[in-house]
């Protein structure tokens, strides 16, 4: 175990459709649990983007919480990330940039 470990947070927000008759229990839990795959894989694409952007290769303590408002439907996921020597050390990240102009002509 390297130093270095950080309190680690991701976010995932979903918009859903609220059903016009309130009273309709089953709508409403069927449009959550169709949103509940597409939102733990966002969650997981975020989880290891942060891990790359921190060079961390390891999360411990990992919770999730999931609320169900009227509108939306958020998650989000805390622990400890950290470097561990025993698992693959992450890639350095490389940044490119793809807006770079190479034709500079000056115009008089």
């Amino acid at each position: 175990l390297h130093r270095g470990e950080q309190l680690f947070e991701v976010h995932v927000c979903r918009a859903r459709q609220v059903s016009k008759n309130l009273n309709n229990v089953e709508y409403n839990a069927t449009r959550v649990s169709e949103l509940m795959p597409f939102m733990e894989f966002d969650l997981h694409k975020q989880i290891m983007s942060k891990l790359k952007l921190r060079a961390h290769n390891a999360v411990f303590g990992l919770r999730t919480v999931l609320s169900i408002g009227e509108g939306m439907v958020t998650c989000v996921a805390t622990g400890t990330s950290v470097l561990l020597s025993a698992l693959p050390i992450p890639q350095p990240l490389a940044m490119l940039r793809t807006d770079v102009r190479t034709d500079f002509h000056q115009t008089s």
